[in-house]
């Protein structure tokens, strides 16, 4: 199928507070998906680039043959991807490298339009930064059989997810809440250990696990925590993480850095039903929320890794919604999955099901790299 994408993204301060916008329509120009998405703090740059990024592992998710015309009022995108310029920028060739290896070169033509071509995309930009969450309308078709399960061009398609947390933090430590909308804060030497021992877990997955494809990629959170565990897991692997924007923790919007005595103080019974009934957290995400994130990533994982195994190194949320919603469990028992610090845990998704192979192992059931030994 054929595919037209506008894109847009911008930053208020540069680097500020940044959205991007991406619209997807076929050939007759009928809009079949539109993204908006928050990052944070970055560049004008970094979310030009991201909104390509997600509208290409989008649209690779559903079709990976699809051909494909990007459109956007950014020369330096449209110039860089395209080949024409050179990329210098050490985030930027990151992200160039995640969209190219969404889709190959040969499927993707990149086309510069004038921004009054490209309001739509803009707009979705706009409302990203004015609200500083994301937004997902419509839906791409998907090749394969419906379900809870993720499914891909191949009737014997699979791919196994690892989904590795991140190790101690201070906030950890002391149950503050700790999203996705601050980069920081760092691990603690208690959690640089517990990277190296989760590391050292999933470089050994096949022989814990003789079955399971060693792995083929790291993807992590840009959280500054997921980011420094990502680090011991690709040295141990011998891969390069890349940052995949959507592992991102959770928005706790109005509850980001307090603990749960301190918001049921103030929110009394919100919590709970945060937890157990898909409420957003006041000016941030729900759970079902951070688990389309989620599903859109083990789509892509699929397209871009059939038959393998790909290492996802996230959050606490974002691994129980994860794993909730991808093996298939009611949305109101997604909190009750226990999923300590740098622990690991283990799903293979195939057609029509899935299987869950491991919830939570505590990387202190490992000794480091310097000393493997089990128990």
């Amino acid at each position: 199928m054929r595919y037209i994408v506008n894109t847009d993204g911008g930053s208020r301060g540069n680097p500020g507070p940044a959205g991007y916008g991406a619209v997807i329509a076929d050939e007759s120009g009928t809009v079949l998906l539109e993204r908006a998405g928050f990052l944070g703090t970055a560049t004008n740059n970094v979310a030009e680039y991201m909104a390509v990024v997600v509208a290409l592992e989008e649209i690779a998710a559903a079709d990976p043959g699809a051909q494909v015309t990007v459109q956007a009022d950014s020369k330096l995108v449209v110039e860089q991807l395209s080949g024409t310029w050179k990329i210098k920028n050490a985030e930027l060739q990151q992200l160039a490298l995640r969209a190219r290896r969404a889709l190959p070169s040969s499927q993707v033509r990149y086309r510069w339009v004038p921004r009054a071509e490209n309001a739509a995309a803009d707009r979705l930009a706009n409302l990203a930064m004015d609200d500083r969450r994301d937004l997902t309308r419509g839906q791409l078709g998907t090749v394969g059989g419906g379900g809870p399960a993720v499914v891909g061009p191949e009737e014997d398609a699979h791919v196994t997810l690892v989904f590795v947390r991140h190790g101690e933090t201070e906030m950890t430590e002391s149950g503050a809440h700790s999203g996705g909308t601050e980069p920081g804060p760092p691990l603690t030497a208690r959690g640089r250990e517990q990277a190296r021992r989760a590391a050292e877990l999933v470089g050994r997955m096949g022989e814990l696990w003789e079955d399971l494809p060693a792995p083929a990629a790291v993807w992590t959170s840009p959280m500054v925590r997921a980011r420094e565990t990502a680090r011991e897991v690709g040295e141990r692997l011998g891969l390069e993480p890349v940052v995949v924007e959507e592992l991102r923790e959770g928005d706790f919007g109005r509850w980001q850095g307090l603990t749960g005595e301190e918001i049921e103080q103030d929110w009394p019974g919100e919590l709970d039903r945060w937890h157990h009934e898909g409420v957003e957290a006041p000016g941030g995400e729900s759970f079902p929320q951070v688990a389309e994130r989620v599903r859109s990533i083990a789509g892509r994982a699929l397209a871009a890794h059939a038959g393998e195994t790909v290492v996802l190194v996230c959050h606490s949320v974002v691994t129980r919604t994860g794993i909730g919603t991808l093996a298939a469990m009611d949305p109101g028992t997604w909190y009750d999955l226990r999923v300590p610090a740098a622990s690991v845990s283990v799903l293979r998704l195939r057609p029509g099901g899935h299987e869950l192979v491991a919830l939570g192992i505590p990387s202190e059931l490992v000794e480091s790299k310097d000393t493997p030994t089990l128990f």
